[in-house]
């Protein structure tokens, strides 16, 4: 478990043992000094990707579901993960060729895609595959970010990860008009 203060934007790298829960507290201030406040309709996303930024592990705050059976218009859940999706395509697999078609980010069309592309990685509704199997209970500070250890499988190796807040939410096109990145670095799992 770490424990870490910063202002927007710091660099952080994190050790971390295969098979363990992930557990890490961020104590999060502003360039004042003063504790950030998030809102409750803020999405904070923990997004742990390979060297391309595809994602490998994500947690949230919110539920992610993609479930085509339920009408978007009524399923908060399934908004929450298009806009997560987006966000997270914009870096995803350098943003080229077929990344760009799957991850539906040269127009502003919502795709089916985008989700699988990025929440399944077998393009099936398995959940051993699902990518988003992290929580963030709270949007208060210390913010917590859990990974149960069934999920923090990683082969050892060298990882990227990301903390951000998204905010604002375009509904039809299910993009977040306000991210800001809070901590970056490179995360090294070891066996």
């Amino acid at each position: 478990m770490a424990k870490i203060i910063l202002d927007n934007a710091q660099k952080v790298d994190i050790t971390a043992k295969r098979r363990d829960d992930f557990v890490l507290n961020l104590n999060i201030y502003d360039s004042n000094g003063s504790p950030v406040v998030f809102s409750s309709a803020d999405v904070l996303v923990f997004s742990i990707t390979d060297n391309d930024y595809n994602p490998i592990v994500i947690a949230c705050n919110k539920t992610l579901n993609i479930n085509e059976s339920t009408p978007e218009w009524v399923q908060d859940d399934k908004i929450n993960a298009r806009g997560v999706a987006r966000n997270l395509a914009i870096y995803a697999g350098g943003n080229t060729g077929i990344e760009t078609r799957n991850y539906g980010t040269s127009d502003g069309t919502p795709q089916s895609e985008i989700e699988t592309s990025i929440f399944f990685n077998d393009f099936s509704n398995d959940l051993n595959n699902y990518a988003a199997v992290g929580v963030i209970p709270t949007t208060e500070n210390p913010v917590q970010i859990v990974i149960d250890n069934n999920y923090f499988d990683l082969p050892p190796g060298s990882y990227k990860y990301t903390f951000k807040s998204l905010s604002d939410l375009r509904g039809v096109q299910h993009v977040f008009r306000d991210a800001t990145t809070w901590l970056y670095g490179k995360i090294k799992i070891n066996e």
